[in-house]
Order: C-alpha cells, then sequence, then structure tokens
C-alpha cells in the first residue's frame, strides 16, 4: 500500500501513541466553549431546546411518532432531542446542560478528524487537520449552540474511521445513532458505503456483501420515516408554520445552489487557501491523484453538499463536509511544504489565518456561522433587559423569535415569562400596551411592524447589530398601561 493510502491500519505503537494528542484536542474542543456555555439560545436553536425541554416534560417515550404531535420535532429524527431530554431530566432544564452535549460532540468531530488523517499520515498534519477545523468560524459557531448539524458531522467522520479500519460493530452502532439524529445523516452513510465498493473494485458478490453489511444503519432512518408516515402522513418535514418549498427542481435554481454551495465549502472563510494547495497538489503530485482521501472527501462533498442544489439550503447544512475538507487540505498543505521546517512555518500560517478568519469574519444572512451572533444574542437581550424591568406588567404583542425570547426562561433571555400575545392580525393588538418587532423575523413580524406604524403607534427604544434590529413600540393613547395603573 503507498505512503497516500488513506487506509492503513497503524501498528500497536502507533495506536497508544495516539491517545495523548487524541484527548489533547478532544479536551481543547470543549475548553474553548466553556465561555459560551450560558449564551442564550439563538434563532432555531430556540425550537431545538424548546421541545427537548418539552420531551423531558412528558416522558422520554414520546419521541416515538404517534405519542405526540406530528409537528412536535418539525417531523426530524429526535435523537439529539432526547439526548438533551435525558440531561434535563438528570440535572435540571438548563440552556448550559443542552450546550455541553453539543461542545462534546465538537469533541468527537474535532478527535475523529486526527484519526481520520493519522490512519495514513504523520501527527503533525492530523493535529492540523483538526485544529483548522476546530477553529473555522462555522465549526466554532456550531460548537457552540444545540442544532442537529454539528453532532452529524461529527459522528459521520468518526463513522469514516471507523470504515477505514475495518470496524464494523462500533461503527454500526454509531450510524445507527447518527441517521436518527437528523435526515442529512443518511447521504453520509451512502457516501461510506460507495467508498467501501469503489475500494474493493472490481464488484463481485463478496463486495456487494460487504457493503450491504455497511450499509444497515439505513435500515434505522427507513424504519423512522415508515413509523411516521404511518401515523402522520408525512416522511419528514412536519411543520406547523409556514415554511419555503423544501425542493426546487428547476434548473435556474439549481445551478445558482450549486455555486453558493461551491462557494461557501471551496471559498468562504479563508478556505480559498486550502483549496488552492489542493488544486496545486493535485496538478503537481502524481501520488496527490492516488490517496484515497481524495475519493473519500468528493463522495461526501456530492453525497452530503451538491445534494442541497435541489433541497432547501442553509449553509450550516453542510457542514459534515468540512472535516473531510479540512483533512485533505491538511495534507496537502503540507505536501507542498515538504521540508519540516517549511511544514511547521506553512502549518502555523495557517492556524493563524483561521483565527483570523475566526475573529474578523463578516456578519451575513442572519448572523449564523461565526462568532457575529454572540452580538445578535447581546442586544436581544438588552431588549429582553428593559422589557423585563419596565414592562413586566404590560400586555406585550410580538412574533417569532421575541416572543419566545419573552416567554421561555429556559432560553436564557428573561428571569420569569412576560405577558405576551403572539400577533397573528390586528385584533391582537385591541389589548396591546407595547409591540416589539425584530428583524429578520417571520411575515407575521413584517405585518405587525407595519400596522403600528400606520396607527402610529411612536418607537420607543430599538437596538440593533449588523442587520439585526429590535424595536419596541408603545400605544400612543392617554390611557395608562396596566403597569402603570
Amino acid at each position: 500500500m503507498q505512503h497516500g493510502d488513506l487506509i492503513r491500519l497503524p501498528d500497536a505503537d502507533d495506536t497508544s501513541v495516539n491517545w495523548r494528542p487524541l484527548m489533547l484536542v478532544a479536551a481543547l474542543s470543549v475548553l474553548v466553549k466553556i465561555p459560551t456555555l450560558a449564551t442564550p439560545a439563538f434563532w432555531d436553536e430556540m425550537a431545538y431546546i424548546s421541545q427537548a425541554s418539552w420531551l423531558a416534560d412528558n416522558g422520554l417515550w414520546r419521541v416515538v411518532p404517534g405519542l405526540r404531535s406530528d409537528g412536535q420535532f418539525f417531523g426530524h429524527p429526535p435523537g439529539l432531542h432526547f439526548l438533551a431530554a435525558s440531561l434535563f431530566r438528570v440535572f435540571g432544564h438548563s440552556i448550559e446542560a443542552a450546550h455541553v452535549l453539543i461542545a462534546c460532540f465538537s469533541a468527537i468531530g474535532v478527535a475523529a478528524t486526527y484519526a481520520l488523517v493519522r490512519a495514513a499520515h504523520d501527527a503533525k498534519i492530523a493535529l492540523l487537520a483538526a485544529l483548522l477545523l476546530l477553529l473555522s468560524p462555522t465549526w466554532f459557531y456550531n460548537a457552540g449552540v444545540f442544532l442537529a448539524d454539528l453532532p452529524v458531522a461529527a459522528l459521520g467522520t468518526l463513522c469514516a474511521v471507523f470504515v477505514i479500519r475495518d470496524r464494523l460493530l462500533p461503527y454500526l452502532v454509531v450510524a445507527s445513532c447518527m441517521v436518527l439524529i437528523k435526515e442529512t445523516a443518511v447521504a453520509l452513510v451512502v457516501a461510506l458505503v460507495a467508498f467501501r465498493l469503489l475500494t474493493r473494485w472490481p464488484l463481485t458478490r463478496a463486495t456487494l456483501i460487504d457493503a450491504a453489511r455497511w450499509a444497515v444503519p439505513l435500515l434505522a432512518a427507513v424504519t423512522f420515516a415508515l413509523v411516521q408516515k404511518a401515523v402522520t402522513g408525512k416522511f419528514f418535514f412536519i411543520f406547523d408554520f409556514e415554511f419555503a418549498p423544501m425542493f426546487d427542481l428547476s434548473l435556474q435554481s439549481a445551478v445558482l445552489q450549486a455555486a453558493d454551495i461551491s462557494r461557501w465549502i471551496f471559498i468562504a472563510q479563508s478556505r480559498w487557501v486550502l483549496s488552492a494547495a489542493i488544486v496545486v497538489d493535485l496538478m503537481t503530485n502524481l501520488e496527490a491523484r492516488r490517496r484515497r482521501e481524495l475519493l473519500l472527501f468528493a463522495l461526501v462533498v456530492l453525497a452530503s453538499g451538491y445534494a442541497f442544489t435541489v433541497i432547501y439550503y442553509s449553509s450550516r447544512y453542510v457542514i459534515p463536509v468540512l472535516p473531510f475538507f479540512y483533512a485533505l487540505g491538511a495534507v496537502s498543505l503540507m505536501s507542498l511544504a515538504r521540508q519540516p521546517r517549511l511544514q511547521w512555518a506553512t502549518g502555523t500560517v495557517a492556524v493563524g489565518l483561521t483565527l483570523w478568519s475566526l475573529a474578523r469574519d463578516p456578519y451575513r444572512g442572519i448572523g449564523e456561522n461565526n462568532l457575529q451572533y454572540i452580538g445578535i444574542v447581546r442586544t436581544n437581550q438588552a431588549a429582553a433587559r428593559e422589557l423585563e424591568s419596565r414592562y413586566a406588567a404590560s400586555r406585550i404583542a410580538s412574533t417569532w423569535p421575541t416572543g419566545s425570547q419573552l416567554t421561555q426562561p429556559l432560553l436564557g433571555y428573561v428571569s420569569s415569562p412576560l405577558d405576551v400575545k403572539w400577533f397573528e392580525g390586528p385584533g391582537d393588538l385591541v389589548e396591546a400596551d407595547v409591540a416589539v418587532v425584530a428583524r429578520p423575523a417571520n411575515p407575521q413580524a413584517a405585518e405587525l411592524e407595519a400596522l403600528v406604524r400606520s396607527m402610529e403607534w411612536p418607537v420607543v427604544s430599538t437596538w440593533s447589530y449588523g442587520e439585526t434590529a429590535i424595536t419596541l413600540y408603545r400605544r400612543p393613547e392617554t390611557r395608562p398601561t396596566r403597569q402603570e395603573r
């Protein structure tokens, strides 16, 4: 087997030595997230934590479709909710418990990235790959919020390690759990099974039987989907609110979305540097074209990345690609540097550039995928503090997300629930003393803002960060608020 091959079983000495850096990068992954463990819930995270809390209160057995409302988990497999709910039952409901769980998944993903590279390359290259992943803005962000995308990425990378080391039993356990966390995990299983087949070419009865064994976790996903279909009428995507279409099969949309996915995976957040290293290494190094990590990355990026060309897409959905990208990028970068001293210098520069990107990556979209979300959370906290101190006895008209922030103390914004009237139409303003409008938000927020402006409600306060803003309006009538009465 050639030096560049990914599949290589280390000897016993390598195995014993490798535990130290594995434990180091895992511990580092948790330690760097300690400052954000108590950070209030942000955006979609609010729904996930609320759902996990509901499960803890109403019984863990209600993860089974048919034993709760159809849209309770939006149709997602509730594996992550189950884990958090179990923690809530033992340690009490807290956002810290949910964030510790995600930090542990981050540790698994970073350590698995190290192990993935270490299977064929030296510890220096493996450590570089692990650090680049850990410090990348989008991984760092997702390691601090209670969402399912990073756990899928972490377990998917661990499954890849089991595949290349031919460890079927632990793979079956981990992969089966993974597909019950989010539907996107299915794509990783498909990619890994395809990798098994293509690295054991040509196709024979034996290789097909082998692939079938590694495809067994798909049965867990299929079983969940069939049960959910039987009791709800839908396999997945069960929302109790208006949501964008899940699929868009038009050619124009697919091309534009593929371009967005390409920019995000290969260019954004300084990843263009590693992309350039991969391309140059492939052009100048024959051995680089024979590396099996190249095939593994190609399969994962096709299955877990470009599958979203026709499916509703958010940049965090393709985070399972990143461990494999940084693994290949670190190998290519060190391959180009060649000399040990140059490799250390190049690796240091790469880590420094990633740190710079972590600190300076700009605000985009709703503030996801980098540290900008901290500024948004602090803005929301400031608004909630003023509402809690000055309008605790007032009727507040609002919509999501501020409505959830003001009524659910578990999310970290208020100490006790405020009296919020969820706005659905003009009638909901009749008894309201104040109105709170967040941007961006759902369509009802725009309707509420247009209505209070047309009724000439004066602006009391505005809090903003980037493109995010929260505006507080007060009823213009001379009648006192309930707090003043």
